[in-house]
């Protein structure tokens, strides 16, 4: 199921909703903040952007997509990546972090 915020529209064409995996999150927004002259969050007031998903996509499982992302045609997002940034079509995304196996003696 992808959980979508109701802050602001976004352009999701029919055949991107069914092929995403469990827990894929799109947020069009973020909490409203100073930095000056000290920092303050706002937790009343949000920044939006719409998000794009073009057509033939696919978003793994725990997949977070921020707000003002274009995701491009025929593209394959990797379970548990944060897309922060726009990605061309024809592209895959994958999750390169890393696991560190130690053996105890």
């Amino acid at each position: 199921m992808i959980s979508v915020p109701s802050t602001a529209w976004k352009v999701f064409p029919s055949e991107t909703i069914p092929s995403s995996g469990k827990n894929v999150k799109l947020y069009d927004h973020n909490h409203a903040y100073e930095t000056f002259p000290e920092f303050k969050v706002s937790y009343s007031e949000f920044n939006t952007s719409p998000i794009r998903i073009g057509n033939n996509c696919w978003l793994g499982s725990n997949v977070t997509v921020l707000k003002g992302v274009t995701i491009g045609d025929n593209c394959i997002i990797g379970a548990g990546c944060t897309v922060y940034r726009d990605i061309p079509a024809n592209t895959t995304v994958l999750n390169s972090q890393e696991l560190v196996l130690k053996t105890r003696e």
